[in-house]
């Protein structure tokens, strides 16, 4: 049996999935508190300073698990032996990276050809173009919001 996930995958996706519904669930009426719907929503989370206390904590949680997974990365580039020694260069345009490649293009297209029956099926590495976009799009639109008034 293959073992998608390591344990650390699993614990740093269960803490995005939680700080990020408690940043939304908290910053949205923060944001738009003047909105009727916002005022309830957060008497609901026990007030202003609370809701803000939460979304502060969560977004504390947000650096925690990117900074683990900076942490990660450097350790799967420089110390994590895998076979055939590739040089960390290699693993991070190889088949086990979450880093975008030519493949991923290639797989984008491939797949269009098969929705459109033009041709088979792509066969996909460990994480698919879309996972690896999902990963991008974590870390770059993610962490701009916190900086915003």
């Amino acid at each position: 049996m293959f073992r998608r996930f390591s344990t650390f995958d699993i614990v740093i996706h269960f803490t995005m999935m939680i700080s990020f519904l408690g940043l939304v669930l908290t910053g949205i009426p923060l944001k738009f508190s003047h909105a009727p719907w916002a005022i309830g929503l957060m008497h609901f989370l026990g007030g202003a300073s609370l809701t803000g206390l939460i979304h502060r904590i969560c977004a504390a949680i947000t650096f925690g698990y990117f900074g683990a997974t900076i942490a990660y990365i450097f350790y799967f580039l420089f110390y994590k032996k895998l076979p055939g020694n590739p040089n960390p260069l290699q693993k991070l345009f190889g088949p086990d990276s979450l880093c975008p490649r030519w493949k991923d293009i290639q797989d984008i297209i491939g797949t269009i050809r098969w929705f459109l029956n033009k041709g088979p099926k792509p066969q996909y590495d460990r994480w698919t173009y879309w996972r690896n976009l999902i990963s991008l799009l974590c870390f770059g639109e993610c962490l701009p919001l916190d900086f915003q008034d």
